[in-house]
């Protein structure tokens, strides 16, 4: 009979990039074996930012390197959503052109999403490979309201 330690290092799997680069363990049977509860644990937060951060570097050098679609235009990954399950990568792009461009990219991105999530099952050293969906992040455009907002209250309140 295994150890508990042998059994629990037999049930890590390592988590890796297509460079082979170490990115960390999956160790959810580990919590199981020694009878923690993995829903409150903040492992499951973890895994899920580090697998985010790993999709984010790996969506960027597709995206630089294997599209070369003319109506993508000069677009930044902002943020990555992934869900609890990992199945599914919500990727936030901003560009610096107008609204309009912005938006035919995020749509021609969408229309290529089978391909990139090809792409990225490729580069990815995991289970199963998140669909992919597309959004315009507008944090920015909201931020810039913002900010003119409290520049009208600043000058209202000089004024008066």
């Amino acid at each position: 009979m295994m150890s508990r330690s042998a059994t629990a290092w037999k049930c890590f799997r390592k988590l890796e990039c297509a460079s082979g680069e170490f990115t960390g363990y999956r160790n959810t049977v580990l919590h199981a074996e020694i009878g923690m509860d993995h829903s409150r644990s903040s492992t499951g937060v973890d895994r899920t930012r580090r697998v985010a951060s790993l999709v984010q570097r790996e969506l960027t050098q597709i995206m630089l390197k294997e599209l070369s679609d003319p109506r993508i235009g000069m677009v930044t990954i902002t943020d990555i959503e992934m869900s609890k399950d990992l199945k599914t990568a919500k990727v936030f792009v901003f560009g610096s052109g107008p609204r309009q461009e912005l938006q035919e990219s995020v749509n021609t991105l969408n229309h290529a999403a089978p391909y990139i999530r090809k792409l990225l099952g490729n580069r990815l050293k995991m289970k199963s490979t998140p669909a992919v969906q597309f959004h315009s992040d507008q944090i920015l455009e909201h931020g810039e309201h913002v900010m003119k907002l409290i520049d009208k209250v600043s000058t209202v309140k000089r004024e008066s």
